[in-house]
């Protein structure tokens, strides 16, 4: 009987061995903490940034699980060595995602046949991709990311926080970060801070609106406003004439409280209504040779605000953009935004906003960016414009998120936080 039991006790050893082999081979459950990576170089920010920085992670710890790495990188690391460094960062730290913070190094990718010249975020979040630059310029000319056969084309997802090269609003670029951090963990901590509204806007693409209207009133709960010239029915629909707002229309749209906004517009600065010099106000960049004039001057409240338009997220590190005021403004109330160094692909943003209704906002977001970036889903995309065979080796869709990767989502959903 003795020996029976001792050898029934190793064999539940045994069990529970493999057991545990095989939890530690699957994925986390969400309850449990999961890892996230800050690229942050403490050297090149005053040491009040690091304080809110540090105070900002503490509470996404506390409040959405999720525990952080410090990835050491800045202006002088190159884009190589940060991949390196995130990679590295994946397989010891079993980071899912990773966060820029201040004046990171990016890689631009020449595609549309070599006519245009766009940042690759896809170089920091596929990372057993094979990218090449032929002639050795700085910027890849070729990505492939199927072939190994890779399902799951992004391993991590990627969001970034540049502040303006100079001093903006009357605050430094330190000073535009640590006001941002400082409000954004307010706003997580305080109450009562969802609007109980979305908006879908536009000035002159009306592109696939009306899709991305339905999804996020399933999403949201209720129907979004529409805000722009001669809207005749909510949602919106397709067969509607595509007519160009007013500024005090377009800017009010933007102006309105809303934990969700979706803006549908051309990256070129009179479709912004920021062509033209206004009481002195400040140029922000450039699109396609037209200076962005008077853009401190837009309130943008929208929690998250979702545009697509071309170049509204080409920021190198040379120019400061639109989407750099939405959110270090302090009079905003904007505290992420999503968007593309390129105006393309809008035909699947009802897909983003559908994704949004299960699981944690990063998590819906990778599964999204994965399933446009497939080889079956791009084969189809690209083919249907009949450009599969030139652009499958060159094409990036460079979406990413700009502002922090925890709170805005989680509020404006209702997901997290004290609501």
């Amino acid at each position: 009987m003795r020996r029976t039991a001792i050898i029934l006790q190793l064999a539940l050893l045994g069990c529970f061995m493999q057991t545990t082999a095989h939890a530690q081979s699957t994925p986390p459950p969400s309850s449990q903490k999961r890892v996230f990576g800050v690229v942050y170089n403490p050297s090149e920010h005053d040491p009040s940034v690091k304080r809110v920085l540090d105070s900002y992670l503490a509470l996404v710890k506390s409040t959405y699980n999720w525990d952080s790495v410090y990835i050491q990188a800045g202006s002088r690391t190159s884009p190589a060595t940060l991949r390196s460094q995130i990679k590295k960062a994946w397989v010891e730290d079993k980071i899912d995602g990773v966060f820029l913070v201040g004046r990171q190094p990016m890689i631009k990718i020449s595609v549309a046949r070599g006519l245009d010249k766009t940042l690759c975020p896809e170089y920091y979040t596929d990372l057993d991709a094979r990218f090449e630059d032929q002639n050795q310029d700085g910027i890849l000319d070729r990505y492939y990311p199927w072939e190994n056969g890779d399902t799951k084309i992004h391993e991590v997802w990627l969001a970034r926080l540049m502040p303006d090269g100079v001093t903006r609003h009357g605050l430094s670029p330190d000073g535009q970060l640590t006001s941002y951090f400082a409000k954004l963990s307010n706003f997580i901590r305080s109450g009562a801070n969802r609007s109980g509204r979305t908006v879908i806007t536009s000035s002159r693409d009306w592109q696939n609106r009306s899709g991305v209207a339905s999804e996020m009133q399933k999403t949201f709960g209720k129907v979004p406003e529409a805000i722009a010239a001669r809207i005749s029915t909510t949602p919106p629909t397709t067969s509607e004439p595509k007519n160009e707002s007013t500024p005090g229309k377009f800017w009010k749209a933007l102006a309105i409280p809303s934990d969700f906004t979706y803006l549908s517009v051309h990256g070129e600065a009179h479709a912004w209504h920021c062509d033209e010099p206004l009481n002195g106000g400040n140029v922000v960049g450039t699109s396609f040779g037209r200076a962005f004039h008077n853009v401190d001057q837009f309130r943008i409240n929208a929690t998250v605000l979702v545009s697509m338009s071309c170049h509204y997220l080409g920021i190198d590190g040379r120019r400061d953009f639109i989407a750099a005021s939405a959110l270090l403004h302090p009079a905003n109330r904007c505290f992420l935004t999503i968007g593309s160094a390129r105006s393309i692909g809008m035909d699947n943003e009802p897909l983003m906003v559908r994704e949004l209704r299960t699981g944690q906002p990063v998590d819906a977001w990778l599964r999204y960016y994965n399933e446009v970036s497939s080889e079956s889903y791009m084969k189809r995309w690209l083919g249907s414009r009949n450009v599969w065979e030139q652009e499958k080796d060159a094409f990036v869709w460079a979406y990413y998120w700009y502002g922090a990767p925890f709170g805005p989502f989680e509020v404006g959903l209702g997901k997290g936080g004290s609501q």
